[in-house]
């Protein structure tokens, strides 16, 4: 099969046709600019298993203009969203690709292209999904498609096990209730049991079972079922590296099979069709990477995109045609859509509803806006969990990989996007949905879904439709149309909505249809677009927000001959009204580009602006207008927690791109207005001419120019300046400067009314703008380096896990950097100013050493409004303060057995008024012993320091509550596991741990101190049977203490039946409470059962001995 390729100049790339088994054949091919070099790839078959070992074998063509191989040696780079990438004949392991990488100091794989040859291969990934593959040339000659991994139809595994157990206590046992429910050293069966009347004997059972194999033949199914499994755990189950020891000497791969919050998961596959009871995952991007198939892309599917993460019924058809699926989900899951603005640092930013959150349902994105259209998205990239972020450990909050900038490389803004769901109490109700897209023909296809959420306190349905018309392969016309009826949220808080003008719960209903016309020529390029939306409509799912209308266009057309390019005419152009308020804003931009000789180009050209405020108090592209919630849509009200470090005054508004509070910086009291990065409440309109230059000295230096004028005011003017180095060949540092005085959409190039004289004057808002950082061509969630694990102690995502840094810029094999700055002057004099910067770094200068540590500031000066009765608010908008964020990591193989790890985090926000400065250190050592020589002796261990001062925490407590006046804490955890195994017939396992915490009051600080200390001993009398004994004790000194004895035998009674009697004692004593104390005692029953695969092949003579053979 083949592989589609794309240009450098083509935005969309072109789906890999699937043709499971089918034999190589020449791709249809795009050729780089002016035909000068072509990639032609094939692959020999698509719809390979997920079995982490196949490889899909690629095969590279280079062609020169005359369609010839292009002789030489051409250095080429490879990259894919999951799989592993092989160099034939390299040797390889979860690491990667060793030494065959020609360049490991940059991103993706490297190889050579000889004579116009070249071959690699992609071995499958553990799960079914699309993989997204990039090849690419130095001469920025790009070939994307997609390959498609189906479930391995293997043989039938089975494991499974039943556990029954009968308890007779002596003793009536009312004071129970004094005691935790495993008092006992054993895990207590809690799902099924019951209880004789006089409360003396108890019965508990529980069932286990995973199945994994074909079914007749041409089918996978997968099964498991846990009767003990704990309710409302997580979603899409994974390691959480936070929940257990920092390190564990092992750098085995972890996977996850039947991911289900519920007990029981289901999956039957069959090539690429499936329907599965378990976890599911609906919108874009999320339902490929969690491996439940293809789903319409955004840029097909915008108005009608839903995305939601649950538990329930999923049945999905794909063929090379299209695609159906159809799904349900009986719960009580309500969705929550919170957006917050990049701050130059990693974080950490949290979700408002982080106490109600389900783990697991998270989906992250990095959102990129129009800087002179904030409600309009330019670009969205959907982060992986572990991968690009982690929750670290203060609060669960979230941190990511490297730092989130406020604005992009063109001030574009940044900011997080944060879709996860919140258990809502109360009764279940049902969520179900269909949707397809279907290819009529090889140029025609269509789609739709339909979607109703039943929540009684947010109900929410949606209807869509949409069409794609194929012109030519670089040319298509696209149409939606969506349908939605919500309501006005009905659940206290957490709403958008300042003014609202429906009744709380009140229905509402609205259309929305969009069409879009794009050509992706090599000479030229065109795209242009129009969209309406009713008021009442409402899917925060889409980019498009209710009650507007808004159009533009963008082209690009290049004048010169194949040899040499000269000029470069574009022209765009963007208008946006909102019909709630009657705001609009038009903007249009045109101009040519010259390259009179190859190291430089100059550009000519003019814009103009025109804005129009509307209604200040509902204007839809400032402040948010009233905004219903389809299925509780929400952000934290000010000062409950959430976004950066926990504040959510910049929380944004996901329609607008606006912060929900104000318009941005804050309110200007000498002009009247809000200001910052919206309309600045009155009219703007001007046109500028525009004049810029860059200057390629080398290949791998440039230096850019550009400024601005407003032909009407000589005051109102803009100004920048560039600089990149092309430090790698994916890997670019840059930095750029911008003045702006009077031409921003913050303020109005006709000038304002001076509320003092009465008289008009020129503008006074005045922005600045530095911002330094690195750009990589890299896949989100993708793989990005071939990073090795530390030899036999933790894996390359292990390690990133521990870290929590990113390669970004790798200086030598050794050695990787992240850097960033940023200084942002919003409004010169009487706005906030912001300043962040960061590093980190990571060195390994062996594989037996891993040392990396990252150091992030950010500044933010204080914004005041000016003493004025007439202003809305006094004194100060928003404190000033310093944030520090610091994290560092030192892991050490120090012999074969030993592996020890430390890591550090550090958060500090220092204010500028009299508010106590807050902060966060958690320092954590721990250390790993495997007996590599025997495997007799196994050893974890951790300490832990956390420590905590914050005065927010007294705000979240009442008065009258026994714990006002809370500050923080100082926490001393401790933990040792060990297991040791001398013989065949000595078992020994035990625990050591002990925790110290202070709590922080104003009337006074107090302490708890805790330990545990416990083990259990196996001896085998003989194949059949053994004895065991076991104790442990919980005690505080001074106080409480519980324990746990007891003594078991055990029968095996055939093979994988176990039966085993003994004796339990289970008590509760506390020095300090008259008649605190209980012990219980008693002998028990207990029957196990294991089985395997062969348990269900009692007629196969194989198997079963004893059948006739």
């Amino acid at each position: 099969m083949s592989l589609a390729i794309v240009s450098a100049l083509m935005a969309a790339p072109v789906a890999l046709a699937d043709e499971a088994g089918a034999q190589p054949r020449q791709l249809s091919t795009a050729q780089s600019l002016y035909g000068s070099e072509e990639i032609q790839v094939e692959v020999e078959r698509d719809g390979l298993p997920a079995d982490g070992q196949t490889p899909a074998k690629m095969h590279i063509r280079i062609l020169d203009s005359q369609g010839q191989p292009l002789q030489g040696e051409v250095p080429l780079t490879v990259t894919a969203s999951a799989g592993r990438l092989q160099i034939p004949g390299a040797a390889t392991d979860e690491a990667g690709l060793g030494y065959r990488d020609l360049d490991v100091a940059t991103p993706g794989t490297q190889l050579i292209a000889k004579d116009g040859v070249a071959e690699i291969w992609l071995l499958a990934p553990v799960q079914p999904q699309r993989v997204d593959v990039q090849i690419s040339t130095e001469n920025s000659t790009v070939a994307r498609g997609e390959l498609t991994f189906v479930p391995e139809l293997r043989e039938m595994i089975a494991v499974g096990l039943v556990d029954g157990i009968i308890n007779f206590d002596s003793s009536n046992p009312l004071s129970l209730s004094q005691a935790r429910p495993d008092d006992g050293f054993e895990d207590e069966i809690r799902s099924w049991s019951r209880e004789s009347g006089d409360g003396k004997r108890d019965t508990a059972l529980r069932t286990a079972l995973f199945l994994k194999g074909k079914i007749k033949g041409d089918a996978l199914l997968t099964f498991a079922y846990d009767s003990d499994k704990p309710g409302r755990d997580r979603l899409f189950r994974d390691l959480d590296p936070e929940r257990w020891y920092p390190v564990y000497g092992d750098s085995s791969i972890v996977g996850f099979e039947a991911r289900s919050n519920s007990r029981l998961y289901l999956r039957i596959d069959k090539d690429r069709n499936y329907v599965m009871y378990g976890d599911i995952a609906t919108g874009a991007g999320f339902s490929e990477r969690f491996g439940q198939g293809d789903v319409a892309s955004t840029q097909v599917r915008d108005l009608g995109q839903y995305n939601r993460a649950m538990t329930g019924v999923r049945g999905h058809l794909e063929n090379d045609r299209g695609v159906l699926d159809v799904f349900a989900a009986d719960d009580n899951l309500r969705q929550v859509v919170e957006e917050f603005p990049g701050r130059g640092l990693s974080g950490p930013y949290t979700v408002s509803n982080s106490s109600s959150a389900v783990l697991g349902t998270e989906r992250v994105e990095i959102i990129i806006r129009d800087r002179y259209a904030p409600s309009r998205i330019v670009e969205t990239r959907q982060l992986s969990r572990f991968v690009d972020y982690t929750f670290e450990p203060f609060s669960g909050r979230i941190l990511f990989t490297r730092a989130v900038p406020s604005v992009d490389e063109s001030l574009n803004p940044v900011s997080v996007r944060i879709s996860y769901e919140v258990d809502q109490g109360g009764e279940n109700y049902w969520v179900y949905g269909v949707s397809g897209q279907f290819d009529v023909t090889g140029n025609f296809n269509i789609g739709g879904n339909y979607v109703k959420d039943e929540n009684p306190l947010a109900p929410f349905e949606l209807a869509s439709a949409n069409a794609t018309l194929n012109l030519g392969r670089n040319t298509w016309l696209r149409g939606e149309y969506a349908h939605t009826n919500s309501a006005i949220n009905a659940i206290g808080g957490n709403i958008y909505t300042i003014t609202p003008i429906l009744t709380s719960g009140e229905n509402v209903s609205g259309d929305a249809w969009r069409a879009e016309f794009g050509h992706n020529g090599a000479r030229s390029k065109i795209l242009a677009w129009y969209g309406e939306s009713d008021a009442g409509f409402n899917n925060p799912s889409s980019s498009y927000l209710g009650g507007r209308r808004q159009a533009g266009f963008d082209t690009q057309l290049r004048l010169g001959s194949a040899e040499r390019e000269f000029w470069e005419l574009y022209a765009q152009g963007s208008w946006i009204d909102d019909q709630i308020t009657g705001a609009d804003r038009t903007q249009v931009q045109a101009g040519a580009r010259a390259t009179p000789i190859d190291s430089l180009t100059l550009e000519f050209g003019a814009n103009y602006v025109s804005e129009h405020a509307g209604s200040a108090l509902g204007n839809g592209l400032s402040i948010p207008g009233n905004l219903t919630a389809p299925y509780g849509v929400g952000v934290v009200s000010p000062g409950l927690g959430g976004g950066f470090a926990g504040g959510a005054a910049n929380a944004l508004n996901p329609g607008t791109g606006q912060t929900l509070y104000n318009t941005g910086a804050g309110w200007s009291g000498r002009y009247g207005s809000w200001v910052g990065n919206g309309l600045a409440g009155v009219a703007v309109e001007y046109t500028a001419l525009r004049m810029g230059a860059t200057w390629r000295p080398t290949d791998k230096f440039d230096l850019s120019a550009e400024v601005e004028q407003d032909v009407n005011h000589s005051e109102h003017r803009r100004a920048s300046v560039g600089i990149g180095v092309q430090v790698q060949d994916k890997t670019r540092l840059y930095g750029r400067y911008e003045w702006n005085t009077g031409l921003s959409t913050v303020a109005t190039s006709n000038g304002v009314t001076d509320p003092v004289t009465g008289n008009r004057i020129p503008s006074p808002y005045e922005t600045n703008a530095l911002v330094l950082g690195v750009d990589t061509e890299y896949m989100e969630g993708g793989t990005l380096f071939n990073e090795y694990r530390m030899y036999d102690s933790f894996s390359a995502r292990q390690a990133q896990w521990a870290s929590g840094v990113r390669n970004l810029w790798q200086i030598n094999p050794n050695l990787t950097l992240q850097t960033g700055f940023e200084n942002l002057e919003v409004l010169d004099g009487s706005g906030q100013q912001s300043t962040a910067a960061s590093v980190a770094a990571e060195w390994r200068p062996d594989e037996l050493w891993l040392i990396n540590g990252r150091l992030e500031w950010r500044r933010a000066d204080s914004l005041r409004a000016e003493s004025d009765p007439g202003l809305p608010v006094q004194g100060y908008l928003t404190e000033g303060y310093d944030t520090w964020l610091s994290t560092f990591t030192v892991a050490r193989k120090l012999n074969r057995d030993w592996t020890v790890l430390a890591r550090n985090y550090y958060l500090l926000n220092d204010y500028d008024s009299d508010l106590q400065d807050s902060y966060e250190d958690r320092f954590q050592v721990g250390f790993a012993y495997r007996d590599t020589d025997t495997n007799r002796v196994n050893v974890l261990g951790k300490y832990e320091y956390w420590t905590r001062r914050d005065q927010a925490l007294t705000g979240l407590l009442d008065d009258d509550n026994f714990f006002a006046g809370y500050k923080g804490y100082d926490k001393h955890v401790a933990s040792v596991h060990a297991d040791w195994h001398p013989n065949r017939v000595w078992w020994l396992t035990g625990r050591v741990a002990g925790k110290r915490q202070t709590d922080l009051f104003d009337a006074g600080n107090q302490r708890f101190t805790a330990y545990l200390v416990g083990g259990r001993v196996t001896y085998g009398l003989s194949e059949r049977w053994d004895v065991s004994a076991l104790a442990y004790q919980n005690w505080t000194p001074g106080g409480a203490t519980q324990y746990a004895l007891g003594a078991e035998v055990g029968y095996l009674v055939t093979s994988n039946l176990w039966l085993s009697a003994g004796y339990n004692a289970r008590g509760f004593r506390d020095d300090d409470l008259t008649g605190s104390e209980y012990t219980n005692e008693g002998v028990f029953l207990r029957l196990r059962f294991k089985f395997d695969e062969d348990l269900f092949q009692g007629d196969n003579a194989d198997v079963n001995r004893s059948l006739p053979r």
